[in-house]
């Protein structure tokens, strides 16, 4: 009996997205919760009100001031809130499951096994330059032929040959995919959920 190798998985790039994801929430966010919670525990309203030009103002008239030990406790609950929600994108699949319509689908269609498999030799029609700028890669496998792009945001197999990709010439592989509903056939005819290779 032969024995195959999975080289991808569709969740692996999910995986990789929603770390990545995850990262680039914390960091957008992390200036902006401390900077929240440094103001929100630095305002101090005067007690007597302000005279300016002769004229009386009640109320804060003045920057907040800066107070070291509030300043500090802004750093560390922020670092606390921020690490926690960290924690939370990493052991999850926000945002890509429950935000990602298309990947929840892809999923549901794996795990229930409502997929097409192609098994043989691989044949490659077009390989995609490095650059790109010349359409998708083309191979042929058994019957079926498939295209993909390595710069398509797919959480399809997209690794072109060019880019490292396993689907060269001569190589004996079993492919899962699906067909592309009609507003995602700008990826092609299918997504690869997995390659496998003997």
């Amino acid at each position: 009996m032969d024995e195959f190798l999975t080289l991808f998985l569709f969740t692996d790039i999910g995986d990789y997205q929603t770390r990545g994801m995850s990262w680039a929430i914390i960091i957008v966010f992390t200036p902006v919760v401390l900077l929240f919670l440094s103001v929100l525990l630095n305002l101090r309203v005067p007690k007597q009100p302000s005279f300016i030009n002769g004229k009386v103002y009640i109320g804060n008239t003045s920057l907040p001031t800066i107070n070291l030990l509030s300043a500090l406790i802004a750093i560390v609950l922020g670092a606390m809130i921020l690490l926690a929600m960290g924690i939370f994108l990493s052991v999850t699949d926000y945002p890509l499951s429950f935000g990602n319509p298309r990947y929840a689908e892809l999923q549901k269609m794996y795990n229930s096994h409502q997929y097409f498999v192609t098994e043989g030799t691989v044949h490659v029609i077009h390989a995609q330059r490095f650059e790109g700028h010349d359409g998708p890669e083309v191979v042929r496998i058994g019957k079926v032929e498939l295209s993909f792009s390595f710069f398509s945001s797919t959480f399809g197999y997209h690794q072109t040959i060019s880019r490292g990709g396993a689907l060269t010439e001569g190589t004996y592989a079993r492919v899962f995919y699906v067909e592309n509903p009609p507003d995602y056939l700008w990826l092609g005819k299918y997504t690869i959920l997995r390659v496998d290779i003997e």
